[in-house]
């Protein structure tokens, strides 16, 4: 390997300085000592995985060398000729510290990097089907070198396509012709190692027929605290390219990008509007309109995370019911594994928590949510939405559910019994709401169910202040 050489000097000055008895007599009879030099090289500072490099010590006047290799094999070494291999891609720190005959020292730092095998990838700015990425007649795609290994050169092949080749690192391209296509990428690294590799994409491209565009996008959460910010993505079908977003109460208000980020600043409950089509196609647009994020008042409940159940700022369950406590009424029978979380069995398909009652041998069930907290005493509506689906046990026996808000669930005391679902219900859907005056401190939900079998739903859980 040709050897590259790098000196570097960090000096470390001795400095007799005003001491108590002095020595500026003594500074001016004696020179200062000879620090030495520093002559450290090495062979190669762009490796491939699995490469070797040689550090090489030609310092003077030296009494001691030690090598440290981060990353390396070796770790550490005080030869003056060291190999180091490098098994794993990464950047990393060579050292030398060298001691000098005159008693001063000095570091020399080589910084290393090794990068990993060529390994060519393709990307696109599209939404991946199982069977690949489908685009309409016309469409221009921009394809995206996200290959592994820091390639130089890049020769794309688009079957069916205008052009038919590129040499750009992220060439657009544009299909006229109805089709499957497929698409080739070869890569070239001339440094450190000169390697090639290919990959070829079958049917990586579906040219249809013009696909409706279908406004959509996911956020990466609904639920937050004044001042936090929320990422939107457009996960919009159809390859759109032009973007109209509008955020009640956010700022910005409106946005033309395709993934923006938005501040909310004041508590409450808003809507996010998207429309979204190609330029080239502006009359095939789709718009839509949700109520998607909530950002809930620092001095109403929740001091904790957003995340728990019942914890009366939100009205969306989670799939976290690990402080949940389930228990036979008066008793410590553990109940647990009867309660679950169904993504999909809450009131308009959304999630619910989910309680079995077979009704056997605990004619009374009562559970609990995480505990939540009130910080300042007013008047707080509490609602859930409830279901009891009736089971085979049932036998016409009435189902009963009673809600209320208790005190840290303990021994079963109920503050305030806030609503009794009526005898029989069974197969539909129950709004349970009250408005209760709450003094600060903490509370839980209870949920007590008795009689019937059923299979209890509880849905949309809030304790909201008025």
């Amino acid at each position: 390997m040709k050897k590259k050489s790098i000196n570097r000097y960090i000096g470390v000055v001795a400095m007799c300085g005003i001491l108590l008895w002095g020595c500026e007599e003594e500074a001016a009879n004696n020179a200062p000592p000879e620090k030495g030099q520093a002559s450290a090289s090495v062979s190669e500072t762009l490796l491939v995985n699995g490469q070797s490099a040689e550090f090489i010590d030609e310092s003077g006047q030296t009494v001691k060398r030690i090598w440290n290799f981060e990353g390396g094999n070796p770790k550490q070494s005080t030869d003056p000729n060291v190999e180091v291999m490098y098994e794993n891609a990464g950047e990393y720190k060579a050292s030398l510290t060298l001691e000098y005959e005159s008693g001063l020292s000095e570091l020399v730092v080589f910084p290393i990097k090794v990068l990993p095998d060529l390994e060519p990838r393709i990307g696109l700015d599209l939404l991946e089907s199982d069977s690949g990425f489908h685009i309409s007649i016309g469409d221009e795609v921009k394809f995206l070198d996200q290959s592994i290994g820091e390639p130089d050169q890049w020769e794309w092949i688009f079957e069916g396509a205008t052009p038919l080749s590129s040499t750009e690192q992220n060439p657009s391209i544009t299909y006229n012709t109805l089709g499957d296509y497929d698409v080739t990428l070869k890569t070239t690294r001339n440094n450190p190692d000169g390697s090639t590799e290919m990959v070829v994409m079958s049917e990586l491209i579906h040219v249809n027929s013009i696909i409706p565009v279908v406004a959509n996008f996911e956020v990466d959460k609904k639920i937050l605290a004044p001042g936090e910010s929320i990422a939107f993505t457009s996960k919009s079908l159809g390859s759109p390219d032009v973007f109209e977003w509008q955020f009640e109460g956010g700022v910005p208000t409106t946005s033309t990008s395709k993934n923006p980020s938005v501040k909310y600043n004041n508590s409450g409950w808003y809507n996010v509007y998207l429309k979204t089509y190609k330029a080239s196609r502006p009359e095939n647009y789709d718009e839509i309109d949700t109520l998607v994020v909530y950002v809930r008042a620092e001095d109403q409940l929740c001091t904790a995370s957003p995340n728990l159940l019942a914890c009366g700022n939100f009205d969306l369950e989670s799939e976290d019911i690990s402080e949940w406590v389930a228990g036979t009424s008066g008793s410590v029978i553990d109940r647990m594994p009867k309660l679950s979380y169904s993504p999909t069995l809450g009131k308009d398909g959304s999630g619910a928590i989910i309680f079995e009652f077979d009704g056997n041998g605990a004619p009374v069930v009562q559970f609990y949510s995480q505990q939540f907290e009130v910080k300042a005493q007013g008047d707080y509506t509490f609602s859930a939405d409830l279901y009891a689906e009736t089971l085979p046990a049932t036998g016409g026996n009435p189902m009963v559910v009673e809600v209320s808000l208790i005190s840290n669930h303990s021994g079963n005391t109920e503050l305030y019994k806030s609503w009794q679902a009526p005898a029989g219900m069974k197969d539909q859907w129950y709004r349970a709401n009250v408005i209760k005056t709450l003094p600060p401190g903490k509370y839980n939900i209870a949920f007590k169910v008795y009689n019937g079998a059923a299979r209890w739903r509880f849905d949309n859980v809030a304790v909201v202040r008025n």
